[in-house]
């Protein structure tokens, strides 16, 4: 199992998409919390179709950060189905690209800003590779583009939560996934974060790259995604009342 997880490495075994599948779908997708074997996630069926911009929106403890992680193969399912571009989950890492909260990441560690970015390189390169002058050239250009060239060589314990967000979106951009997970990006972050976390996204849709990301904030649902799951207790439930409207916004 662990040999054949490192061979998706390094651009080995990498399959192309099938063609007309969607991004992701998942049928029945269900697992649970490790330690109490309580029900995390029930029955998800989900698609999602190339180029679509999707918001998992639900109160904390709904299982939106479950439901990433299980798609990004953090996390093993217990029951249902899940393929990605038409192939299995774990076959394509080199397609998905996920950005954790903020808070789950160890920001002790002894790094600098451009080495955490050149980290999401190493889907590619595999662990023995070491990057390219392409990959050292890619990792300045997310370092740029999330305005914090002026930071690259700075401890990450030393940055803002802002910088901070920042810092591990450009992580998460330098794989060049086809499918971002995006875990809460806008959550308790500045202004000025706000605004360049969100130029970014709009460039992704630009790109015609595939989002999924959780938010709480409903209340630019249509203006900024084509549709929103509303997960409560790992299952998926119908729109909130005044949220009917608002499920598939290209209906």
């Amino acid at each position: 199992m662990l040999k054949n997880r490192l061979i998706t490495y390094s651009g080995c075994h990498h399959p192309p998409p099938v063609e007309s599948a969607p991004a992701l779908e998942t049928s029945g997708l269900s697992t649970t919390y490790e330690q109490s074997r309580v029900a995390a996630l029930q029955a998800i069926d989900l698609t999602v179709e190339p180029g679509q911009r999707v918001a998992l929106v639900g109160p904390n403890g709904a299982g939106k950060s479950t439901l990433l992680k299980v798609v990004a193969d953090l996390l093993p399912p217990t029951g249902g189905s899940i393929r990605i571009f038409g192939h299995p989950a774990g076959t394509c890492h080199h397609r998905v690209s996920f950005l954790p909260q903020r808070t789950e990441l160890d920001w002790r560690f002894p790094v600098n800003v451009e080495r955490l970015v050149m980290a999401g390189r190493y889907v590619h390169l595999g662990w023995l590779r070491k990057p390219t002058d392409a990959d050292r050239r890619l990792v300045r250009e997310k370092i740029d583009l999330l305005q914090l060239d002026h930071l690259r060589d700075r401890q990450i314990g030393e940055l803002s939560g802002g910088q901070q967000q920042r810092a591990i979106l450009a992580r998460t951009l330098v794989q060049e996934g086809e499918l971002l997970l995006l875990d809460e990006p806008l959550n308790a972050v500045d202004a000025r974060t706000r605004k360049i976390i969100t130029d970014v996204l709009d460039q992704l849709r630009h790109d015609g790259k595939t989002v999924i990301m959780a938010t709480h904030d409903i209340g630019r649902l249509e203006s900024d995604f084509d549709q929103a799951v509303f997960l409560v207790d790992g299952r998926q439930v119908d729109a909130p009342p005044d949220q009917q409207e608002h499920r598939h916004f290209g209906d």
